[in-house]
């Protein structure tokens, strides 16, 4: 990804360093990189979608529903009603149930396997590292947790 970077003076006389992407402009002082944004659209749309899939026992997430902004959280009770309700069982619902839950499984085989420590670049509100903390273990039939 192509990206400009540029060091900043500030009139307090620190420094620090922006890079913009075609995502937006990111800050980095003392080690920190912090967007100059709100939450990206598309992180906050796969967290409601997630949720949904949670309270239909689809997907194993307890903690998406937690990070919802108050509208994606009415958004969440319209998709349970209808006539919004076949918006929640699309091919995109499908898509990101399936994801999910490759991911996941991945995460358990790796973990199975004696891996102790995973990266996930680009995650957004994603909450894998802590529903699927090694010391927890992978459930059962994810479909069955609360």
């Amino acid at each position: 990804m192509a990206h400009l970077k540029e060091q900043i003076r500030a009139p307090n006389g620190t420094s620090a360093c922006a890079v913009a992407t075609r995502t937006g402009i990111m800050r980095q002082q003392s080690g920190e990189i912090m967007r100059d944004s709100k939450a990206s659209s598309s992180a906050a749309t796969v967290t409601l979608a997630r949720a949904h899939l949670h309270r239909l026992k689809i997907i194993d997430d307890p903690y998406a529903e937690a990070t919802l902004s108050p509208r994606l959280k009415l958004t969440l009770y319209a998709l349970q009603r209808w006539p919004f309700s076949s918006y929640g069982r699309s091919a995109t619902f499908s898509f990101l149930a399936a994801r999910t839950m490759f991911f996941d499984e991945s995460v358990h085989e790796a973990i199975r396997e004696g891996i102790r420590q995973f990266l996930s670049l680009g995650a957004g509100f994603d909450s894998r590292a802590r529903r699927l903390h090694p010391t927890k273990g992978p459930p059962a039939n994810p479909s069955s947790s609360t």
